[in-house]
């Protein structure tokens, strides 16, 4: 998929990015990354320039640009 470009205020939280994404792509998406409102999937990971991220972090530590990644982590497989 592209890359999506949004733009942030400085206090701004992954929370409030994945808020901002649910409702920029609607409830098919926000049910995709969040269980209830504001709460991730256990199976939602988020990482900020490659670090993984807790929603309650800032996603804006003083850099103009920063590259966030959500992405869904499966486990098992067969051996």
């Amino acid at each position: 998929a592209p890359p999506v470009w949004l733009e942030a205020l400085p206090d701004a939280t992954v929370h409030d990015l994945l808020l901002a994404l649910a409702a920029r792509y609607g409830p098919e998406f926000a049910s995709a990354l969040l269980r209830a409102p504001g709460e991730l999937h256990t199976h939602v990971r988020v990482f900020v320039d490659g670090a993984d991220a807790d929603p309650h972090d800032p996603i804006v530590a003083g850099a103009p640009e920063v590259t966030v990644l959500v992405m869904p982590i499966f486990e098992g497989g067969s051996q």
